[in-house]
C-alpha cells in the first residue's frame, strides 16, 4: 500500500483509523513472541481499542523490522509517530510514519 499524501492522508485521520503520538515516548509496548504489542494507543485515539494485545508489529518480517527501528527512533527521540490501519479493529500495524 503506497504511503498516503495529500488528500489521502487527511481522509485517513477524517476516519480515525491513524492513532498519532505527537511524543512516541508516550507510547506503552511490549515485545513477546517475536511482536512488539503497543499497549495505550486508545489515549492517542480513543476509538481504538484498549490495552493490551490488540495492535502489533511482527518484528519477524522485513516491514515489522523496519518499523520497529523507525519506532524506536522516534521513541528515543520524543518525536512525532503516526500509527495507521485500515480499521481500528485490532490487528497489525499496517503502516508508521509522519506524513500528515
Amino acid at each position: 500500500m503506497p504511503v498516503p499524501t495529500g488528500a489521502t492522508s487527511r481522509a485517513l485521520f477524517q476516519n480515525s483509523t491513524a492513532a498519532i503520538a505527537d511524543n512516541a515516548s508516550l507510547v506503552q509496548f511490549s515485545i513477546y513472541g517475536g511482536k512488539l504489542y503497543f499497549r495505550n494507543l486508545h489515549a492517542f485515539n480513543p476509538e481504538w481499542a484498549g490495552c493490551c494485545y490488540n495492535y502489533y508489529i511482527d518484528l519477524t518480517t522485513d516491514d515489522g523490522k523496519s518499523m520497529y527501528a523507525y519506532f524506536m527512533l522516534q521513541y528515543a527521540n520524543r518525536a512525532r509517530i503516526v500509527l495507521w490501519r485500515e480499521s481500528v479493529a485490532p490487528g497489525p500495524i499496517q503502516q508508521m510514519g509522519n506524513w500528515s
